[in-house]
């Protein structure tokens, strides 16, 4: 009977054990399933936005295919900024920001784009970001 009082909590540890690693790995998946499907939906996404632009282009369009892209970099800059400021340097430098950024603070300089305050704000906030 001694024996069995040992086996049981251990067994009972064993069971607890395996199911917080079946728990853990379970709610992980989600994380997981995520990071797998960005490169996919990031390139379908910019796929996507392509042939969006290309499409008013060919039908002759031009003036609402640029106000796309114009609404398409404001959006990448506004969310730039904030992965920039969060970036290690090394992040920057690989990622090339700190030159799409000077490339796009020269571009929004000849050609302004200010939809609303609040986006130009944001655009503004990182087209200022001093870049090394």
């Amino acid at each position: 009977m001694k024996g069995a009082l040992v086996v049981i909590p251990l067994v009972a540890l064993g069971i607890g054990f395996g199911a917080g690693v079946g728990f853990e790995h379970w709610r992980q998946r989600p994380v997981n399933d995520l990071l797998q499907r960005m490169p996919i939906t990031h390139t379908a996404a910019n796929a996507g936005k392509s042939v969006a632009v290309l499409e008013l282009l060919r039908g002759g369009e031009t003036d609402r295919a640029l106000s796309m892209l114009e609404t398409y970099l404001d959006g990448d800059l506004m969310v730039m900024g904030d992965l920039y400021r969060s970036a290690t340097q090394k992040q920057r430098d690989e990622a090339w920001a700190g030159a799409v950024i000077r490339r796009a603070r020269e571009y929004r300089k000849a050609h302004p784009h200010t939809p609303n305050p609040a986006i130009a704000r944001e655009v503004s906030e990182t087209l200022s970001i001093p870049i090394p």
